[in-house]
């Protein structure tokens, strides 16, 4: 796979810095940000192939940022990640254009396997 450029968004510092390590390993660039906020303003700098964006984070949440995020950049694709499944929440991120679910904790394979999910969307 070719490599790609990743924005992490989740609030926790150690699911951003396990997801930078797994997408690293396989050869993948990351974006690290904590915030909604941030990451519209990072994606306004441009760059990136696919969002991994937690669903639960203060200011600007998970799926008013995925909101925010398809108003801009329609084809991105984001893969949403959450510690607060249900199914109500998932129907909401993936009417709303999420192009993956994945509940945490996830393993590394899961992780990855999201991702060339949702890039399959892309095309």
């Amino acid at each position: 796979m070719t490599p790609l450029r990743i924005l992490i968004v989740d609030d926790e510092a150690t699911i951003r810095r396990a997801c930078e390590r797994i997408l690293a390993e396989e050869g993948h660039s990351t974006g690290l940000v904590s915030r909604g906020e941030e990451a519209l303003a990072a994606l306004a700098e441009g760059g990136f192939d696919a969002v991994v964006l937690d669903l639960k984070m203060p200011g600007l949440g998970g799926q008013e940022t995925l909101r925010k995020i398809r108003e801009t950049w329609r084809d991105l694709p984001v893969v949403v990640i959450t510690g607060y499944a249900t199914t109500v929440t998932k129907r909401e991120c993936v009417e709303g254009g999420a192009a993956v679910w994945l509940p945490k904790p996830f393993d590394p394979e899961q992780l990855l396997e999201a991702l060339d999910r949702a890039l399959g969307r892309r095309s």
